[in-house]
């Protein structure tokens, strides 16, 4: 397991607020599950964006996350259908 380096801690550190903010809207629409489900999706959506920025293709990090913390949401919800 690779550990995190300090850049990748401070961009999820500073971007937490954006994972929760998603979490909550998308819990808006969705009655059957529970904030904290949505939450810990987009946590690691969050995680996953801090480890494969790259700021050299990319100088909006907040843009790059929101698009992985939403897919990270979605891909969630996909698991739990039939």
């Amino acid at each position: 397991m690779e550990l995190m380096n300090d850049t990748k801690k401070q961009l999820i550190i500073s971007h937490i607020y954006l994972a929760d903010k998603i979490a909550k809207t998308k819990k808006k629409n969705l009655s059957y599950i529970s904030y904290e489900e949505l939450q810990s999706a987009a946590y690691f959506g969050l995680t996953q964006a801090a480890s494969n920025y790259d700021s050299s293709l990319n100088d909006n990090f907040a843009a790059y996350a929101f698009c992985r913390i939403s897919g990270a949401i979605k891909d969630y919800l996909r698991e739990l259908s039939w």
